[in-house]
């Protein structure tokens, strides 16, 4: 789908067949460069993590998160091989234009999954929301902090995204674990 200008009923329609789709053995999703927003992020996000959660409780684990419904109960096996699941190991979400904390938040919990699979995650010329520095290194730490208990990750490019010292600090603490 890179470089084309897809809206927001394109997205929920992807997040909807990511999240149903029974026959669906995706390794690599790009949508980069196109028009992709916060909240576009975040349904992607969200349909991925859903999308590995559903199989996680297909072979009868039920994450403790999930019963309990804690807020990152929909990323709980993100990524996993399980049988109908998700193994997705290379996202490309360059170029995301406003990007929040929906879209962060659902990153993050993602990549926090225990079962995370992903192995490569392109955010270069993402550009953040927030104009306050404190508000922008807060996000960057929110994805510093999943970064910092994903063991499978092997790549991950943000280059051209103006990452201040203090986000960069963060990244690279959470990199170092």
């Amino acid at each position: 789908m890179e470089g084309n200008a897809l809206g927001p009923h394109t997205w929920q329609s992807l997040a909807g067949t990511l999240t149903s789709s029974t026959r669906l053995a995706l390794r690599n999703l790009s949508v980069s460069c196109c028009g992709l927003d916060d909240r576009g992020a975040a349904a992607v996000c969200r349909a991925l993590a859903e999308r590995a959660a559903a199989a996680g409780s297909e072979a009868g684990a039920v994450p403790e998160t999930a019963a309990a419904g804690g807020p990152a109960a929909a990323a709980q096996g993100a990524g996993t091989g399980v049988s109908g699941g998700l193994a997705l190991q290379t996202l490309g979400l360059n170029s995301i234009q406003g990007l929040d904390v929906r879209g962060m938040r659902a990153l993050a919990d993602a990549l926090r999954a225990p079962g995370c699979g992903l192995r490569s995650l392109d955010l270069s010329c993402c550009k953040v929301a927030p104009k306050e520095e404190d508000l922008v290194n807060g996000l960057w730490s929110v994805l510093a902090n999943s970064l910092a208990v994903n063991s499978q990750l092997e790549q991950l490019n943000l280059s051209y995204c103006n990452l201040s010292d203090a986000a960069l600090t963060s990244l690279a603490a959470a990199l170092r674990l």
